[in-house]
């Protein structure tokens, strides 16, 4: 459910014992857009999103509100996206 090129992170239904409020569309809790952007849209519980975006990591989409987390830049960035990601995973596992 992204422009061509995304790439979908995507539980299989045993593993996906999130709230609803963590996948986008079925069981996809992420997604990573091309290479040229680098951002990813994933969903993140309320505080940490909130945090993210007073931190200037992201903004909420404009539509769905679902956290646009911004292409990293360098490796320092990387990790920081990187946990990000770790935490929507583990808000779709329901272990967050």
């Amino acid at each position: 459910m992204s422009v061509p090129g995304a790439v979908a992170f995507i539980l299989d239904e045993l593993s996906a014992a999130g709230p609803p409020e963590a996948f986008q569309a079925e069981r996809e809790f992420a997604h990573l857009h091309p290479v040229a952007d680098g951002s990813l849209h994933m969903t993140l519980p309320t505080d940490l999103a909130r945090a993210a975006f007073d931190a200037g990591w992201g903004e909420p989409h404009p539509r769905s509100g679902t956290p646009l987390i911004f292409g990293p830049r360098d490796e320092d960035e990387l990790n920081v996206v990187w946990l990000l990601l770790q935490a929507s995973y583990a808000f779709a596992k329901g272990e967050y």
